[in-house]
C-alpha cells in the first residue's frame, strides 16, 4: 500500500489551492441545483405516509379523514374541457328552448291584466248560475259560444251597460279591442309555427288532428267547482280548464281553420245528472271519429251530418274509446259563428282586421311625420300613399289594404292632421265609430261608403284620427 504522507508532502502547494478551489465550485453546483430543484412540482416528491401521492394529498390530521385521490393533471384537463362542451350545448338548448318558450307564452295568451278584467266584468254582468242564465241552461251554452266568437274577432260579450264600458276603458288603456287582441291570440294557436301550425292546403282531418294534438299537449283538465266559463285566451293563458273551457277554445279554433263547429251541453244517460261538453264539426270527409248524428236541426243546427269530438282527446284517441261516448246525450247545442246580429263569423272577422289595419296605417302616419313634420298630402288612392310613406325611409314600407278585394281604405289631411277610415261589413256592429270629419278637412282617398264631410259613423263607417 502507498504511504498517503509522503506523497500529500510531494504535491506543490498552487496544487493544493487549485484543488480546493475546484472541491468549492463542485459544493456551490450542487447546492444550486438543489435548490432549483426543491422550488418546482415533482411527480416524484412522495408524501410522508409513502404511498405515491403528492405532498399536499396528504392525510389531514385534524379530521383524521382520508383524501380523495387526485386525478392525473392531463386527464382532468381533458375532461373538464368535454364537461364545458357539454355545457355548453346545454346553454343553447336551454336558450332556443327559452326563446321558444316566450314565443308559446305570448301566444298562450298572457295579454295583461286589463283583459282578465275584462272577461271578469262580462261574466259577472251575464249573470252565469242565476236566473235566467242557470246552470244547464240554453242562455249558458249561447255564452260558452259568445265567448268562443269573441276570440274569432266578433264582438260578441257586448252586454247591456257594462260590456260596452268594458270594452271602452279595455280600449283606452291599450288603444286595442278585446276581440281584437284576443283574435291575434287564436290565430297564432291556430296557424303560428310554433302553435299548432294549420296550412291552408291541409285537409279537415289534418287541421283537426293538428288543433286537437295542440290542445292535448298544453292545457290539463282542472276541475271548476263554481261552473265559471273562460274565453280562449284565459285557457291558453292558464293552461288548463274543464270540458266547456275545452270546448270553447276547440270550437274556435277549428272555426278559424274553416270548419263549422258547435258547442253542446250534455247529460249523463244513465240519470245520474252528471253534465258534459263536447264540440261538432262537419265536413265533407269521411272523418276517423266515434259518433255522427245525421240531423240536428232540432237543436238549431244547420242542416247535414254533424261530427262528434270530444276536445280532451287526440284525433287518434278519439276511436279508442267508444264507450265514452255512448254514455252521453244532447241537451243544449249553439253554433260558433253566428252571432247575434245575423253577421258571419267571417265578415266579423273582417271589420275586426280593418280595426286592426288602420291602427297599424296610424303608425305609419306617426312615423312618417316623425321623419317630415308633416302627414302626406297630395295623394290619391292608396298605393300613392303607401309609397309616399315607404319613400321617407321611416321603417314603414308597405301598408295593410283593406281586404276586400276592390274596396280600399280612406284618407284625409292637410298637412297638420288626419282621418282615416274603412266601410265595415256589418253596419250594426259596435266597434263604428261617431267621429265627425273636421272641417275643412275632405277625403283624398275615398272608403266605401264614405262620403265627403259625412260623420265618419253613418252606415257603418269607422274612422280613426290623430
Amino acid at each position: 500500500m502507498t504511504n498517503m504522507k509522503n506523497i500529500a508532502k510531494k504535491i506543490p502547494p498552487w496544487a493544493w489551492a487549485i484543488s480546493g478551489l475546484l472541491v468549492g465550485l463542485v459544493i456551490a453546483w450542487i447546492a444550486i441545483e438543489y435548490v432549483s430543484a426543491s422550488g418546482q412540482p415533482s411527480n416524484s416528491v412522495q408524501s410522508s405516509a409513502g404511498n405515491g401521492q403528492p405532498a399536499t394529498a396528504e392525510t389531514n390530521p385534524s379530521n383524521g379523514s382520508v383524501p380523495e385521490p387526485q386525478a392525473n393533471p392531463s386527464a382532468v384537463t381533458n375532461e373538464e374541457l368535454a364537461q364545458e362542451e357539454t355545457t355548453n350545448a346545454q346553454l343553447q338548448a336551454a336558450q332556443n328552448n327559452a326563446t321558444l318558450a316566450e314565443e308559446t307564452t305570448q301566444m298562450m295568451g298572457m295579454m295583461g291584466k286589463t283583459l282578465d278584467d275584462y272577461y271578469n266584468e262580462v261574466r259577472s254582468a251575464q249573470g252565469i248560475g242565476s236566473i235566467p242564465c242557470m246552470y244547464g241552461s240554453q242562455c249558458e251554452t249561447d255564452f260558452w259560444v259568445a265567448f268562443a266568437e269573441q276570440a274569432l274577432g266578433e264582438n260578441s260579450l257586448n252586454l247591456g251597460i257594462v260590456g260596452p264600458k268594458s270594452e271602452a276603458t279595455y280600449h283606452s288603456l291599450t288603444n286595442s279591442y278585446t276581440y281584437v287582441d284576443a283574435k291575434k291570440q287564436l290565430d297564432e294557436l291556430v296557424f303560428a309555427p310554433y302553435g299548432a301550425d294549420v296550412q291552408s292546403t291541409d285537409s279537415d282531418q289534418v287541421k283537426i288532428s293538428k288543433i286537437l294534438g295542440f290542445i292535448d299537449a298544453h292545457i290539463h283538465y282542472e276541475y271548476d267547482m263554481s261552473e265559471t266559463p273562460q274565453a280562449p285566451a284565459e285557457t291558453l293563458s292558464f293552461g288548463s280548464g274543464d270540458c266547456k273551457d275545452f270546448s270553447i277554445l276547440a270550437s274556435a279554433a277549428l272555426v278559424d281553420a274553416g270548419i263549422p263547429s258547435a258547442i253542446m251541453r250534455m247529460k249523463n244517460v244513465s240519470g245520474e245528472g252528471s253534465g258534459h261538453a263536447m264540440i261538432l264539426i262537419q265536413s265533407s270527409e269521411n272523418l276517423p271519429l266515434a259518433e255522427s248524428y245525421a240531423d240536428l236541426t232540432k237543436y238549431g243546427l244547420p242542416a247535414g251530418r254533424w261530427w262528434v269530438i270530444e276536445p280532451q282527446y287526440t284525433l287518434p284517441e278519439q276511436t279508442q274509446n267508444p264507450s265514452w261516448f255512448a254514455e252521453w246525450e244532447i241537451v243544449h247545442a249553439a253554433l260558433v259563428g253566428q252571432t247575434s246580429s245575423g253577421s258571419s263569423v267571417s265578415e266579423a272577422s273582417t271589420d275586426a282586421q280593418r280595426v286592426s289595419d288602420l291602427h297599424e296605417v296610424q303608425n305609419g302616419l306617426e312615423l312618417y311625420y316623425n321623419a317630415k313634420g308633416v302627414y302626406p298630402t297630395g295623394v290619391s288612392n292608396w298605393s300613392e300613399l303607401t309609397n309616399t310613406i315607404a319613400a321617407a325611409h321611416s321603417g314603414v314600407t308597405t301598408l295593410p289594404n283593406d281586404p276586400t278585394r276592390g274596396a280600399t281604405y280612406g284618407y284625409a289631411s292637410d298637412g297638420t292632421t288626419y282621418v282615416i277610415g274603412a266601410e265595415l261589413e256589418d253596419s250594426n256592429n259596435a266597434i263604428q265609430s261617431s267621429l265627425t270629419m273636421p272641417s275643412g278637412l275632405s277625403w283624398m282617398i275615398l272608403p266605401e261608403g264614405g262620403q265627403n264631410g259625412t260623420t265618419c259613423g253613418t252606415a257603418g263607417l269607422y274612422c280613426v284620427n290623430l
